[in-house]
C-alpha cells in the first residue's frame, strides 16, 4: 500500500462495520484500475496505489494475491495453480434460467441413441438421471448446457468481410455453431477445431467468465478459441463431462497456450490448404 494524494470523491470507498469483509475486493478493484482510498468505519484509511499491468493482483478466496512471483504472503505461481485447479461447481443449483426445449430434446435423442436404458424414463426422470436437475433444482451444468446465460461468439475477419454468429449455451454451440465453422474445412482441420471447442466447452472455468470467443482469421488462415480458466489434466466440470459422454462426444488432448495473467486458455488451429472459411 502507498499513500496517494489528491483523492477525489469517486476514488473513495466507504465501508460500514458489516462490510469490512469487502476490503480485499476493494483493494483488488482499485489497484487494477486507478487506485483510491478505502475508509472502513472505525478503522484507519487504506490507501491503494494503481499498479502496473504485470503487478496487478487477483482476488482469491476472499484475499488478494499478487500475480508476480515472491510478493506478499503467497507467490504468484501458487495462486495461479489454485485458480487453475479449482472446481467450477457445475452441480450448484440455479434459479431463473430458461431452457431451450428444442436443444434439450435434441440432446435427449442423442443420449437415447446410445443408451437404450434411458428410453423408459419419464421427462423429469431423464433430467435427474443425466444431472441436468438435482432434486427439484436445475444444476448449473444444465443451465450452461441448455440455458441462456452464456456468450459463445464466433467472429470471422477475412479482408473486408466481417461476420459473426453467437450461441447462448453449450449444446447450441456444439450442434449449431460448430458445424457452420467447420463445414468448408478439411477433415483434419475440422477435427482439430472440434477437439479444441469441446475442450473449451467442457473445461472452462465459468466462475471466472461465461464467455468463449472464437476468432476466425485469414493470412494465414487460423481459428483461435479463447476460453476462461486454465485447462488441466483433471476434469473441472464433472456434470458437463458426463452430459457429453452420454451423448457419445469426447475430445482428445488439447494443444494450447495459457494466458496466466488473465486466466484464459488459448487454442490456435492453423487451417490447412486454401479453403476459405465461411460462416
Amino acid at each position: 500500500m502507498c499513500e496517494r494524494v489528491n483523492i477525489s470523491e469517486q476514488d473513495t470507498q466507504l465501508l460500514d462495520r458489516d462490510e469490512l469483509h469487502r476490503i480485499p475486493e476493494c483493494v483488488n478493484a482499485m489497484s487494477n484500475s486507478s487506485g483510491g482510498v478505502i475508509k472502513p468505519e472505525g478503522e484507519s484509511d487504506i490507501h491503494v496505489e494503481a499498479l502496473k499491468w504485470y503487478e496487478k493482483p487477483i482476488a482469491l478466496n476472499g484475499r488478494v494475491w499478487r500475480r508476480i512471483e515472491g510478493q506478499n504472503v503467497i507467490c504468484g505461481a501458487w495462486a495461479k495453480s489454485v485458480m487453475a485447479c479449482r472446481d467450477s461447481c457445475d452441480d450448484f443449483p440455479v434459479e431463473g434460467a430458461v431452457l431451450d426445449s428444442e436443444l434439450l430434446e435434441d440432446f435427449r435423442k442423442a443420449v437415447l441413441g446410445r443408451n437404450k436404458e434411458y428410453s423408459a424414463l419419464t421427462h423429469d426422470e431423464f433430467l435427474r438421471r443425466t444431472g441436468i436437475f438435482s432434486g427439484k433444482h436445475l444444476t448449473s451444468a444444465g443451465a450452461l448446457m441448455f440455458g441462456d446465460g452464456l456468450t459463445i461468439r464466433a467472429v470471422l475477419r477475412h479482408g473486408k468481410i466481417h461476420a459473426e454468429i453467437q450461441e447462448a449455451n453449450i449444446w447450441g454451440a456444439y450442434t449449431r455453431l460448430l458445424p457452420r465453422i467447420t463445414r468448408a474445412l478439411s477433415a483434419k482441420s475440422s477435427g482439430e477445431v472440434k477437439n479444441a471447442l469441446i475442450n473449451a466447452l467442457i473445461h472452462s472455468d465459468y466462475n471466472i467468465s461465461k464467455r468463449i470467443n472464437i476468432s476466425i482469421l485469414s493470412r494465414p488462415a487460423r481459428i483461435i478459441i479463447s476460453s476462461p480458466g486454465v485447462i488441466t489434466s483433471s476434469v473441472r466440470n464433472h456434470r458437463l463431462y458426463k452430459l457429453f459422454t452420454l451423448a457419445g462426444i469426447s475430445a482428445g488432448i488439447l494443444c494450447a497456450e495459457y494466458d496466466m495473467l488473465n486466466f484464459r486458455t488459448v487454442s490456435t488451429i492453423h487451417i490447412e490448404g486454401n479453403t476459405p472459411i465461411i460462416l
